[in-house]
This record gives structure tokens, sequence and C-alpha cells, in this order.
């Protein structure tokens, strides 16, 4: 596939110097380690983990990035590997969106069905750089592809359906003659996994999960400033994002530095709150997407953090909610005012803690442009060997994803060993 990932060749019988120690750097380098393979990690931050971690409070805990993981085969063999106990989220939970000026778990009624039922056997759009709108606007429709699909996407990958690059998003097997052939092969890879997949965390968050890698990993983790050294008796595979990969390259090989560069990233923060004052709207469901047609509302997602997972905060009687906003460097007024355009009973300032992360380098975009960069990484990286490229801007987004890149690879070039 041209998106395919890791990105470059490494030499087997070479040591696997890992640049980088957030997720993808950690899962790379455990599946390498339990493969075999001598791997060495290096973070020129105090930590490891990347962006992230979970911060304990007095009232309850915050998540920096991720709030989860979406289970799969490969993840729950990675946590029984890691001897780590996991929670899965609350069953039960609705998932909401904003559409028509309301928060509502009523994503389609039998009027917007039926149609939609007949249009099941046409063909889909086949175009090399079709956007996911542009394929699911001929079943759908407008208004629903703008609401529903959208708002689901964005909570996702913080992006319009009108920028996603479909092939990018739904990597299919082959080319389909109806839309119906679409979803069955959709449904065919969900039911791929023995056990059912779920969105799971951990007692003390999602810095469990960082902690028992790093546990791992202890002797093969160095903090160093001394970031990227690329020698020859080694392979160097750099587990960044494309920013600092590009900066990282520009002295080595700096036309695949030109190209990590061009590669674009959403900015996003992040604000828990944790309040006596529970937002009525969200009650029993995952929280709220708010679909990016409405642009006057900074808002693209509020998490129910106490709903989805138990103890989230250290009293029953408080609720945790996060609001993540496509406005970077947010001020607090900025989610208040947009409480108030989503009609929600919830005043900010009367909560108990409130804290907003900010992420200038958040999610990698996931449009035609990055596709196209990709496919031209592949092929200048054909040049060279002993170098690699892996993390969520190039064949996945999600930690699930990144897991099963990594555990492929390292079986992969087991195989090349020998």
């Amino acid at each position: 596939q041209p998106n395919s990932a890791p990105i470059g060749s490494l030499n087997p019988t070479k040591p696997i110097a890992i640049i980088g120690a957030g997720i993808s750097g950690l899962l790379m380098g455990y599946h390498l380690k339990k493969a075999g393979f001598k791997v060495k990690i290096i973070e020129r931050e105090s930590r490891a983990g990347g962006k992230i971690q979970t911060t304990q409070t007095p009232f309850g805990m915050q998540e920096h990035a991720a709030n989860a993981l979406f289970s799969d085969d490969a993840i729950y063999e990675l946590l029984a590997d890691l001897k780590i106990d996991f929670i899965e989220a609350n069953s039960g939970l609705k998932k909401k969106v904003f559409k028509n000026n309301m928060i509502t778990h009523k994503l389609i009624n039998v009027f917007q069905l039926m149609p939609m039922l007949f249009k099941l056997f046409r063909k889909p759009p086949v175009k090399k750089d079709q956007s996911v709108f542009d394929f699911f606007f001929p079943l759908v429709g407008k208004k629903f592809a703008e609401e529903v699909i959208s708002g689901a996407l964005v909570g996702v990958y913080a992006m319009d359906a009108k920028d996603l690059h479909f092939h990018s998003i739904f990597k299919m097997n082959k080319v389909h003659n109806t839309y119906l052939s679409f979803f069955r092969e959709i449904i065919k890879k969900k039911r791929s996994n023995k056990k059912k997949p779920s969105s799971i965390s951990f007692k003390n968050g999602m810095e469990d999960f960082i902690f028992a890698l790093k546990n791992y990993l202890e002797p093969e983790i160095t903090l160093s400033e001394n970031y990227l050294e690329i020698k020859e008796d080694e392979n160097s595979m750099i587990c960044t994002d494309a920013k600092n990969a590009s900066s990282l390259l520009a002295n080595y090989l700096p036309a695949i530095s030109l190209l990590l560069k061009e590669v674009e990233y959403t900015s996003t923060s992040t604000t828990t709150v944790i309040s006596s004052h529970e937002i009525k709207d969200l009650n029993k469901s995952f929280g709220a997407l708010i679909p990016p047609k409405n642009k006057d509302i900074k808002t693209q997602g509020i998490l129910n953090n106490s709903a989805i997972f138990p103890g989230r905060t250290k009293s029953s009687n408080l609720s945790s909610y996060t609001f993540i906003s496509k406005n970077f460097k947010n001020d607090l007024s900025v989610i208040d005012q947009d409480a108030k355009k989503l009609e929600l009973d919830f005043s900010l300032w009367k909560a108990e803690y409130k804290n907003t992360i900010n992420w200038e380098v958040a999610l990698p975009k996931y449009n035609s442009k990055r596709f196209h960069i990709i496919q031209e990484l592949k092929t200048e990286l054909s040049k060279t060997e002993g170098i690699a490229l892996f993390g969520n801007y190039l064949n996945g987004i999600s930690i699930r994803e990144i897991n099963l890149m990594a555990k492929d690879f390292s079986k992969e070039l087991k195989l090349v060993s020998h």
C-alpha cells in the first residue's frame, strides 16, 4: 500500500536506535524487543510518553491527551503481556451529536433511513483524491453528511469530513461496486476480532499504560538532549511527529526533511472541568460531538469522563468533563460562551477544578496533501537503508492502529532476519 508504515528499511542484523519515546516509540520498542532485536530508545524530554499523560488533582484525574484507547485483539494481547489491569467503558452509554441546534442521540429518523436503504445498491464514487464527504454524500445527502458523519469523525481526526482524504481513512481491500459491499467489508473487519472491541482505560488513567510500557523498556530508554546521531553500525527509526522528524533530518536527508515539513497538523486545546454541577444534556452518554459546520462554536466535542469510566473523580458528587477545542491557546471564557450557545445548563466558573492543556502540534491532518507526501517519502527513503519513519502521521492515527503496525513490522523484520 502507498500509505504503509513504517516507511523506510532497516538492516535486521544491526541494532536499532529508536528516536522518540512517545507512544509510537514505546510501542515500536516493545514489539521489536519482544521479537528479539537489540534496541535503544532516546528521548530528549524529561519523561517518556509524549502527549499521553495523566495529572492527579485533589478532585480527580485529568488526561492531557487521549483519555482511552480503543481495543482489538492485538491490544488485549499487549495488555496481557504487560500484566496490566484495565477498565472497560460503561456499557449502555449513548453517543450524542449537536444537530438541529440541540444535543441529541437521535442521529437518524425513518424518513431519512428509507431513501438510504434503496441507495445502498448504488455504485459509490471512486476518485483518487475524494474526501469522506464526497464518498458518502450520494448515499446520505448533504445535511446528514455534515451533521452526523462529520460530527463522528471530528472526534477522531479533529477535521471536517470535507477535508478528510477518503482512502487514508478507509483502507479498502478492493474497489466496491455498491455501498452495501463497502459496509460488508467494514463489518467483516470488525468481526475479525475474537473479543468485542471497546474503549478501555486504567485505574490511574492512561499514565498506567505508559508506565507499564516504560517499565518493560526501562533498560533501553535514555533521556538525552543528544537526540539524533545517525551511525553506520546501527539503524535509526524516527518515532516523532513529522515536524520534529523534519528538524532531525535537516542535515542528513534534506529532501526528506522538506517533505516532512509539509505535513500539516491541527492545533487543539483540551479543558478538563470537575464540578459538583452535572450537565444534564450529557447524562448517561459518552458526551457530545459538535459538527464542524457550526463555525461560531470552537468546541469540537465534550467527553463525559465520569460516565465513561468509574473513578475519574475523588467523590461521587463530582462530575468530570473534557472540552476539546479547535481554538489553540483557548481561554476559559470561550468554553463558557460555547456552553451557552449549546444551551447547556452549566457554568464553568462554578467548577471546583478547571485546567486547559494546549497542543500547537496536536493531530496530523489526514488530507489528500498528506497522502501524496507519504507516497513521495516512501520513494525517497527507498534510496536509503538503515533509516525509517514511524508515527501517527503515516497510516493510522489511533493507538490501536499504531500498536498493530508496530507488531506487524517487528514480525516481518524477524522473518527477514532468518
